[in-house]
């Protein structure tokens, strides 16, 4: 599981890097998607079927590090975690 941690949401979803799906499906592994305190996983058998949408352009590093990168857009559903009732 490659886990990742991200800072902002958009209208109901979370974006990443492409690299990181290029690399979860590459090892055959899922994601595991960290906002807050809250975490998403997406298994591998559903990383592709997963994707709502990839940004249209390129985006430049702000810190200049990284190569150009799209972003890859999926739904943002959070583990629920269920409380103890007594």
């Amino acid at each position: 599981m490659i886990c990742l941690e991200v800072r902002t949401l958009w209208q109901g979803k979370v974006a990443i890097r492409d690299r990181y799906v290029k690399e979860a499906v590459s090892k055959r592994e899922g994601l595991l998607i960290k906002h807050g305190e809250d975490k998403m996983a997406i298994p591998y058998k559903k990383l592709k079927e997963s994707i709502v949408g990839k940004s249209d352009r390129r985006f430049q590093d702000q810190i200049g590090r990284d190569l150009p990168h799209y972003l890859i857009y999926f739904h943002w559903e959070p583990i629920v975690k269920q409380g103890v009732l007594c």
